[in-house]
């Protein structure tokens, strides 16, 4: 995994889709804050989805409408969010350390949902496979990144949650670069059909 690409492709991809990203963002807070954290879930499967389609894409564009689309795997993501939430959550506000840890291993279960249909369980466990043989330190570098782009806007007193729909994003397309690279690399059997198939 290149390091400097994810980031590269990231700020290519976000210069061209700002609006889509932004309004992305927007609708991710939103209906996640109405729906009492219900739809959080879902929505993050449609982030990753609309990222790492746009990434791959020759024209590096993104489609709000992805944004939806992986609403086709409810139940899945919504377990997911919940199963990686809770204790990221408390890792965090005990230590930050664990929950740091937790979100580096766990960083690319929603795309495997979404992109290779995985299972929940079969999503963190091979997330985690990817992350060791991409280089935990590389890993834990980018999710580093996309927690303080997280973070950065709630120092930012009224307007920090505008300002956060403009920088999250970039994180969002950090990481889907990475799954990108590794996917594309074939660092991971990417299920058990090919696992099979490969002995």
């Amino acid at each position: 995994m290149d390091v400097g690409r994810c980031f590269r492709d990231a700020f290519e991809v976000y210069k061209q889709n700002l609006v889509v990203l932004v309004v992305a963002a927007l609708l991710v807070d939103v209906l996640g804050l109405l729906t009492l954290l219900i739809l959080l879930g879902p929505l993050a499967g449609g982030l990753s989805l609309l990222t790492l389609r746009a990434v791959r894409s020759k024209e590096q564009r993104a489609d709000l409408n992805d944004l939806f689309r992986a609403f086709s795997k409810f139940l899945p993501l919504f377990g997911l969010f919940w199963l990686t939430f809770v204790p990221i959550m408390l890792g965090t506000v005990i230590l930050i350390v664990p929950g740091l840890y937790l979100m580096t291993i766990w960083m690319f279960s929603f795309y495997l949902v979404v992109d290779r249909d995985e299972g929940v369980f079969a999503s963190l466990g091979k997330s985690q496979q990817m992350v060791n043989r991409a280089g935990f330190g590389n890993c834990l570098l980018l999710t580093f990144v996309e927690f303080a782009l997280h973070l950065a806007p709630l120092g930012i007193p009224y307007v920090g949650c505008i300002f956060g729909w403009f920088i999250t994003p970039i994180g969002w397309l950090i990481v889907a670069s990475a799954y990108a690279q590794l996917i594309e690399s074939q660092k991971l059997p990417l299920s058990d059909e090919e696992v099979r198939s490969s002995d």
